[in-house]
């Protein structure tokens, strides 16, 4: 999987349910640029997941507003990032 860069993303006013795995899996999507944009998913509800959580962020930025998740297997929101590299330099974070 390529990771790419957005400069928006919005959800908004949906229904994501009833899927036989997670409702949402979003990995590695990043802001073009680090100018404190947000990228936002609000007023979704997240439902009945069969064998999953509602949504699963991984190695991305996500903001969530006035959503629901609830009935889902596994859970609601599962968030995770990979380790930070050991080999950068100081300055490069």
């Amino acid at each position: 999987m390529k990771e790419f860069a957005l400069t928006s993303l919005v959800i908004s006013d949906c229904m994501i349910k009833k899927n036989d795995e997670d409702n949402l899996f979003m990995k590695a999507v990043h802001h073009k640029s680090n100018k404190g944009m947000v990228f936002l998913i609000e007023k979704c509800d997240f439902e009945n997941s069969q064998a999953g959580f509602g949504a699963i962020i991984f190695n991305s930025s996500i903001a969530f507003l006035r959503s629901k998740f609830q009935h889902n297997c596994n859970g609601g929101i599962m968030i995770g990032c990979s380790p930070k590299p050991t080999d950068l330099v100081p300055d490069a974070i």
